[in-house]
């Protein structure tokens, strides 16, 4: 599998509704976060799902997603304060 940091990055309809309802960031901004983001559960093949997590100060950002032909989809956020 290849490094997911260098993945072109792609989100469903909820996972953008979830940005902007919870976090108020673009999605750019996320991008970027992604980027920093540590490999809580990786994938093992093609369509199956993983966890990225992001430390944010004092707020923990997890991003559900999952790899198919070559992109990483982020499925869902979840947000921890």
């Amino acid at each position: 599998m290849r490094d997911i940091h260098q993945l072109p990055v792609y989100f469903t309809d909820h996972a953008a509704r979830m940005l902007i309802l919870r976090l108020g960031i673009s999605r750019e901004e996320v991008r970027h976060y992604i980027k920093m983001a540590r490999i809580v559960r990786p994938v093992e093949k093609d369509g199956t799902c993983g966890i990225l997590q992001c430390d944010i100060s004092d707020t923990k950002i997890r991003f559900v997603y999952m790899v198919r032909k070559g992109a990483l989809w982020i499925i869902t956020v979840e947000v921890n304060k």
